[in-house]
């Protein structure tokens, strides 16, 4: 895998200074399918996870803090919660749902 300013270097070659790509599969060192797949896509590469991230501590609380945020979307803005109120009502659910 090539990194964003190589792909940018073979373009610019390619594109701006006329360059072939057996001449700069020689020079700058890469095969030509590398070269190849280079210029033909121009977006960069996009990461993309094939399984979501399983939350093993916030996981049982996501559905009560979804709840939360949906009740806040009813209320005055100074009035809802922020990431801090969050935790610590989180926080004590939790000592509550341990404690018993």
């Amino acid at each position: 895998m090539i990194g964003l300013e190589e792909e940018e270097r073979i373009r610019r070659a390619y594109f701006v200074e006329h360059r072939s790509i057996r001449w700069i599969t020689r020079n700058y060192h890469f095969s030509g399918t590398t070269v190849c797949k280079a210029l033909g896509d121009a977006s960069p590469a996009v990461y993309r996870r094939e399984k979501e991230r399983v939350s093993k501590v916030l996981g049982p609380f996501k559905p009560t803090i979804n709840g939360w945020l949906e009740e806040d979307k009813t209320k005055p803005k100074k009035q809802r919660h922020t990431g801090k109120w969050i935790f610590d009502r989180s926080k004590r659910a939790s000592y509550n749902t341990a404690e018993h």
